[in-house]
């Protein structure tokens, strides 16, 4: 598996956001959301969700995106992931999203929402 980062690169990564999200939050008036959490259960869900649908679809499920994306009810950042993969007709090798692919969203915001990490 690859990606695997340390808690002390984590922590780097969300100092290092600190300005963008002092630029966010003060365009939207207020404290922005800073993370996104979802259930184990959920997740397992959604992926099986998502081989399903992109066989459907015509597509092999290949990995998910993340996407950050703005809640225009609440007006705070969220995050969604987004089903990626290759044509099962079409010539690909990439890992594009699938067209027509549900996103997986409503994950919790953080506790404050402008908490930083480690919550």
């Amino acid at each position: 598996m690859s990606g695997i980062k340390t808690s002390k690169e984590g922590r780097a990564l969300d100092q290092a956001f600190n300005g963008r999200y002092a630029v966010m939050s003060k365009y939207i008036g207020k404290e922005d959301n800073r993370s996104s959490w979802w259930s184990v259960e959920d997740l397992e869900a959604y992926i099986a969700h998502a081989k399903t649908q992109a066989k459907e679809l015509g597509y092999t499920l290949n990995g998910i995106r993340a996407y950050e994306g703005a809640e225009s009810d609440k007006g705070y950042t969220t995050i969604f992931l987004s089903p990626t993969g290759t044509s099962n007709t079409e010539r690909s090798n990439g890992n594009g999203d699938i067209p027509g692919g549900d996103i997986l969203n409503a994950g919790q915001q953080g506790h404050p929402p402008s908490a930083n990490y480690p919550q």
